[in-house]
Protein backbone atom coordinates (compact mmCIF):
# COMPACT_ATOMS: atom_id res chain seq x y z
CA UNK A 1 0.00 0.00 0.00
CA UNK A 2 1.52 3.31 -1.11
CA UNK A 3 1.51 6.27 1.24
CA UNK A 4 1.30 8.62 -1.77
CA UNK A 5 -1.96 9.88 -3.21
CA UNK A 6 -2.30 8.80 -6.85
CA UNK A 7 -1.91 11.50 -9.48
CA UNK A 8 -5.32 12.13 -11.07
CA UNK A 9 -4.27 14.68 -13.68
CA UNK A 10 -1.44 17.09 -14.51
CA UNK A 11 -1.48 20.58 -16.00
CA UNK A 12 1.83 21.66 -17.52
CA UNK A 13 3.10 25.11 -18.30
CA UNK A 14 4.99 25.04 -21.59
CA UNK A 15 7.66 27.76 -21.72
CA UNK A 16 10.58 27.08 -19.44
CA UNK A 17 9.10 23.79 -18.24
CA UNK A 18 8.53 21.64 -21.32
CA UNK A 19 10.32 23.71 -23.94
CA UNK A 20 13.54 25.64 -23.41
CA UNK A 21 12.12 28.94 -24.66
CA UNK A 22 12.92 31.31 -21.80
CA UNK A 23 16.32 32.22 -23.25
CA UNK A 24 14.69 33.10 -26.58
CA UNK A 25 12.06 35.29 -24.93
CA UNK A 26 14.67 37.02 -22.81
CA UNK A 27 17.04 37.72 -25.70
CA UNK A 28 14.21 38.88 -27.98
CA UNK A 29 12.67 41.29 -25.49
CA UNK A 30 16.11 42.53 -24.45
CA UNK A 31 17.07 43.22 -28.10
CA UNK A 32 13.82 45.04 -28.89
CA UNK A 33 14.01 47.18 -25.76
CA UNK A 34 17.68 47.96 -26.43
CA UNK A 35 16.61 49.24 -29.87
CA UNK A 36 14.35 51.65 -27.95
CA UNK A 37 17.20 52.66 -25.63
CA UNK A 38 15.80 50.70 -22.68
CA UNK A 39 17.15 47.98 -20.41
CA UNK A 40 15.07 45.00 -19.29
CA UNK A 41 15.53 44.71 -15.53
CA UNK A 42 15.15 41.28 -13.94
CA UNK A 43 12.44 42.41 -11.51
CA UNK A 44 10.29 43.56 -14.44
CA UNK A 45 10.94 40.29 -16.30
CA UNK A 46 9.75 38.30 -13.28
CA UNK A 47 6.61 40.47 -12.93
CA UNK A 48 5.49 39.91 -16.52
CA UNK A 49 6.14 36.15 -16.62
CA UNK A 50 2.89 34.31 -17.35
CA UNK A 51 0.92 37.39 -18.30
CA UNK A 52 -0.92 37.43 -21.60
CA UNK A 53 1.11 39.25 -24.28
CA UNK A 54 -0.94 42.46 -24.43
CA UNK A 55 -0.61 42.81 -20.65
CA UNK A 56 3.11 42.07 -20.86
CA UNK A 57 3.62 44.88 -23.38
CA UNK A 58 1.39 47.28 -21.42
CA UNK A 59 3.29 46.68 -18.17
CA UNK A 60 6.69 47.03 -19.86
CA UNK A 61 5.65 50.27 -21.58
CA UNK A 62 4.34 51.75 -18.36
CA UNK A 63 7.29 50.68 -16.21
CA UNK A 64 9.92 51.78 -18.72
CA UNK A 65 8.01 54.96 -19.66
CA UNK A 66 8.01 54.17 -23.35
CA UNK A 67 6.17 56.08 -26.06
CA UNK A 68 4.77 53.19 -28.11
CA UNK A 69 1.46 51.38 -28.36
CA UNK A 70 1.31 47.88 -26.80
CA UNK A 71 0.28 46.26 -30.12
CA UNK A 72 3.27 47.84 -31.86
CA UNK A 73 5.69 46.66 -29.17
CA UNK A 74 4.15 43.17 -29.37
CA UNK A 75 4.67 43.15 -33.14
CA UNK A 76 8.35 43.97 -32.63
CA UNK A 77 8.72 41.23 -30.00
CA UNK A 78 6.95 38.73 -32.24
CA UNK A 79 9.03 39.54 -35.32
CA UNK A 80 12.25 39.21 -33.33
CA UNK A 81 11.41 35.90 -31.67
CA UNK A 82 9.36 33.87 -34.13
CA UNK A 83 12.31 32.62 -36.20
CA UNK A 84 14.27 31.77 -33.06
CA UNK A 85 11.41 29.59 -31.77
CA UNK A 86 11.49 27.11 -34.65
CA UNK A 87 13.99 24.75 -33.06
CA UNK A 88 13.66 25.16 -29.31
CA UNK A 89 14.51 21.89 -27.57
CA UNK A 90 12.51 20.00 -24.96
CA UNK A 91 13.93 20.37 -21.47
CA UNK A 92 15.57 17.28 -19.94
CA UNK A 93 13.04 14.74 -18.64
CA UNK A 94 9.95 16.51 -20.00
CA UNK A 95 9.27 14.11 -22.85
CA UNK A 96 9.87 11.10 -20.62
CA UNK A 97 7.41 12.41 -18.01
CA UNK A 98 4.75 13.09 -20.67
CA UNK A 99 5.23 9.57 -22.07
CA UNK A 100 4.96 8.06 -18.59
CA UNK A 101 1.76 9.91 -17.74
CA UNK A 102 0.23 9.16 -21.14
CA UNK A 103 1.12 5.46 -20.90
CA UNK A 104 -0.49 5.31 -17.45
CA UNK A 105 -3.68 7.03 -18.66
CA UNK A 106 -3.22 10.12 -16.51
CA UNK A 107 -5.03 13.03 -18.19
CA UNK A 108 -2.55 15.76 -19.08
CA UNK A 109 -3.03 19.31 -20.31
CA UNK A 110 -0.96 22.33 -21.28
CA UNK A 111 -1.78 25.83 -20.04
CA UNK A 112 0.38 28.36 -21.85
CA UNK A 113 0.31 32.10 -22.39
CA UNK A 114 1.50 31.54 -25.96
CA UNK A 115 -0.57 32.70 -28.90
CA UNK A 116 -1.71 30.39 -31.70
CA UNK A 117 1.07 31.30 -34.11
CA UNK A 118 3.94 31.02 -31.64
CA UNK A 119 2.48 27.79 -30.20
CA UNK A 120 2.33 26.36 -33.72
CA UNK A 121 5.95 27.32 -34.46
CA UNK A 122 7.29 26.05 -31.11
CA UNK A 123 5.50 22.71 -31.32
CA UNK A 124 5.80 21.99 -35.06
CA UNK A 125 8.65 19.50 -34.58
CA UNK A 126 6.95 17.85 -31.59
CA UNK A 127 3.47 16.90 -32.78
CA UNK A 128 4.13 13.30 -31.74
CA UNK A 129 4.46 14.56 -28.16
CA UNK A 130 1.81 17.29 -28.05
CA UNK A 131 -0.77 14.91 -29.54
CA UNK A 132 -0.67 13.06 -26.19
CA UNK A 133 -2.23 15.99 -24.35
CA UNK A 134 -5.94 15.81 -23.61
CA UNK A 135 -6.34 19.57 -23.65
CA UNK A 136 -4.27 22.62 -24.59
CA UNK A 137 -5.19 26.12 -23.42
CA UNK A 138 -3.59 29.10 -25.14
CA UNK A 139 -4.03 31.92 -22.65
CA UNK A 140 -3.64 34.68 -25.19
CA UNK A 141 -5.81 33.04 -27.86
CA UNK A 142 -8.63 31.16 -26.13
CA UNK A 143 -11.59 33.48 -25.66
CA UNK A 144 -12.57 31.77 -22.40
CA UNK A 145 -9.33 32.94 -20.75
CA UNK A 146 -9.92 36.36 -19.23
CA UNK A 147 -6.66 36.74 -17.26
CA UNK A 148 -3.17 35.26 -17.49
CA UNK A 149 -1.80 32.52 -15.29
CA UNK A 150 -0.15 34.89 -12.84
CA UNK A 151 -3.54 36.23 -11.82
CA UNK A 152 -4.95 32.82 -10.93
CA UNK A 153 -4.68 31.27 -7.47
CA UNK A 154 -3.28 27.83 -6.75
CA UNK A 155 -5.68 25.64 -4.80
CA UNK A 156 -3.75 22.83 -3.05
CA UNK A 157 -5.05 19.37 -3.82
CA UNK A 158 -7.10 20.51 -6.80
CA UNK A 159 -4.38 19.60 -9.28
CA UNK A 160 -0.68 19.08 -9.55
CA UNK A 161 0.96 21.78 -11.61
CA UNK A 162 4.36 20.61 -12.80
Amino acid sequence: MSKYTPVTHVIFDMDGLLLDTEKVYLSSITEVLKNHGKDYPNDLRVRVMGTIPINTATIIIKELEMDIEPVDLLAEFHENQIVKMENVPFLPGAERLIDHLHTNNVPIAVATSSGKDTFKVKTANYQHIFSKFHHIVLGSADSEVKQGKTSSRHIPGLCITV
